[in-house]
């Protein structure tokens, strides 16, 4: 009789983690809410606002303009830097390595792949905690729980944002905003440009921010590009019409993941308690 109890538990567990297990990788994983405003350089400083949902399949981006009429203006003015340039490309000092990177598969893809792994790996320490009544792979699994936890809410939204371009090594020169509405104006078509990035932790959520600044050439006349290039223009003097500043801030919070997650760790504890109940019950038999 108690064996068969035993092995309807064990069923019953089995069930409940697939059924928690298929929840997780099929809800949504983050929601990342993004802003960038250009502070400096364009009129009614224009702002590209995006919502970024991730899950175990695909990443989906809706943007959005804030007084756009300047920003459009901005991107159908000015001219684009080809790389034949040499004066600028010996002059510049941004990253203008090799992007093989886009060969690669994203730093995401690598994530997701990584959290199928550990769920698969979490299962199986699971099976044999159910099968054997063991506390040892009970406590395998507990620390399997827990990496996944780190995996998700982590490393998601952190390879994430390294896709996305925010950060120092980016090579859009708005961290990515721009790409995202197909309007990229890359790094190295700005003169003395400069970028800073920087992290934040809040209750179950990161907050990353962005500020870019230099002079974009592709703003100015083929002529002039090179006294800028030389000699970084102050405010009143000619080129500093060029000058372009942008600042932007995302948030990253958890998704529905997040409650599947501790759902799963609500089952390793309950098996825990009733290893332990066992143990006590065992302990007076004897």
């Amino acid at each position: 009789m108690i064996g068969h109890l035993q092995s309807k538990k064990a069923l019953v567990i089995a069930v409940l983690f697939v059924f928690l297990s298929m929840g997780l990788w099929t809800s949504a994983w983050f929601e990342i809410h993004g802003s960038g405003t250009y502070t400096e350089g364009l009129e009614r400083e224009p702002s590209i606002v995006i919502e970024y949902s991730i899950d175990s399949s695909q990443e989906s981006i809706s943007v959005s303009l804030e007084n756009a009429t300047p920003l459009l203006q901005y991107w159908r003015n000015r001219e684009t830097i080809t790389d034949s340039d040499t004066s600028i490309n010996q002059q510049q000092d941004s990253d203008s390595e090799n992007s093989a990177s886009e060969e690669k598969s994203s730093n995401l893809d690598t994530v997701r792949i990584a959290v199928g792994l550990i769920i698969i790996v979490f299962g199986l320490c699971m099976f044999e905690a159910v099968r054997n009544s063991s506390k040892i792979w009970n406590k395998v699994s507990f620390a399997a729980w827990v990496i996944l936890g780190l995996c998700i809410l982590i490393q998601v939204p952190m390879s994430a944002i390294s896709d996305f371009g925010l950060n120092d090594e980016g090579e859009s020169s708005t961290g990515g905003f721009d790409s995202a509405n197909n309007d990229q104006v890359s790094v190295n078509q700005f003169a003395h440009y400069s970028s800073n990035s920087g992290l934040g932790v809040e209750f179950f959520s990161l907050n990353f921010d962005y500020s870019s600044q230099g002079y974009d050439l592709g703003l100015l006349a083929e002529e002039d590009r090179q006294q800028v290039i030389d000699n970084p223009p102050k405010v009143g003097e000619e080129g500093y019409e060029s000058y372009i500043e942008f600042d932007a801030e995302l948030k990253a919070g958890p998704g529905p993941v997040f409650y599947w997650w501790l759902s799963l760790g609500a089952l390793v504890f309950y098996w825990n308690r009733h290893l332990k109940s066992e143990s006590k019950v065992g302990n007076l038999d004897s």
